[in-house]
């Protein structure tokens, strides 16, 4: 299942400002990081390989996947 497939699940209490927090986001950033600079734990949607999703009021989200809990590749997603 893809992760972005899974995330119009999102609470809306998860939302996040996107589009404004990931300007930084980079490959092999701690998990640590990313949590410090969205301001929310997000929303975990697997496991294996452990997959985190935010979103914002926009729509626009990013699902992130981290191996060793550090950033392997990450997808942003804008609603059309």
């Amino acid at each position: 299942m893809s992760p972005i497939a899974s995330a119009t699940s999102i609470a809306q209490d998860t939302y996040i400002q996107v589009a404004a927090g990931f300007y930084k986001l980079q490959v092999g950033m701690p998990l640590a990081d990313v949590i410090k600079t969205t301001l929310s734990l997000g929303r975990k949607l697997r496991d294996d390989p452990e997959t985190f999703c935010w979103r914002d009021e926009s729509g626009t989200e990013v699902s992130i996947e981290f191996v060793a809990g550090r950033c392997q590749r990450w997808k942003l997603t804008r609603p059309q």
